[in-house]
């Protein structure tokens, strides 16, 4: 086992013992039944996001050991030579003004005369939504989470808006806490091997 399958592991282990917290831990007091829907509601939220933190720390952890290889730029596969360009570029941003090319010019030259260091923070727009993890997998070249959890994802994230929003229409239960928290392995799992597979398979180089 290396140092990347060590932390994920190690992070995936600590995303279940979150999950069995969120899902069990308003059973364990004499609650009233007004303090058992609040701790319920928030253990939506906590399930939610210790799914994010998992998301981005696995895909953190990734980063920073294709950093640790030492590459040089003549290494990288075309998706990854996109993928660092775009961090100082922008491309979703205009860059009409000629002191702005001018200085990305600098900026790019300089980069890709240094070995590769990955920037490791993680943009996932606004959330960590089936398109949007999906999203970012692609831009590393990482396999995707299957569709099948597209909806899923979605439900977690209704109700997750929903309580975050101060909304009051959806009700929790039992059931939802032990259906999002197997949702979040489910999807922590698909995450590691994609990692793996593709780490181990080098789709970062050419």
């Amino acid at each position: 086992m290396n140092s990347l399958e060590e932390l994920l592991f190690s992070s995936y282990s600590d995303l279940e013992n979150k999950m069995v917290q969120c899902k069990t831990l308003h059973r364990k007091y004499n609650l009233t039944p007004e303090h058992r829907d609040f701790f319920v509601q928030q253990s939506v939220l906590s399930i939610y996001a210790a799914w994010e933190g998992f998301l981005r720390n696995s895909l953190e952890f990734y980063l920073q050991q294709l950093t640790r290889l030492q590459l040089d730029y003549a290494e990288l596969s075309d998706t990854y030579l996109t993928y660092q360009t775009d961090k100082i570029c922008n491309f979703s941003q205009s860059k009409s003004q000629y002191k702005s090319v001018k200085k990305l010019s600098v900026q790019l030259h300089q980069m890709y005369l240094n070995k590769v260091n990955f920037e490791s923070k993680i943009n996932l727009q606004s959330n960590a939504s089936w398109k949007n993890t999906n999203s970012v997998l692609e831009k590393l070249n990482l396999k995707s989470i299957e569709q099948e959890y597209k909806i899923k994802l979605d439900k977690l994230l209704t109700f997750r808006n929903s309580i975050a929003h101060g909304e009051n229409g959806i009700p929790v239960n039992q059931d939802n806490l032990d259906e999002f928290t197997i949702l979040v392995q489910d999807l922590a799992v698909q995450v590691i091997n994609a990692i793996i597979e593709g780490f181990n398979t080098q789709v970062y180089r050419k």
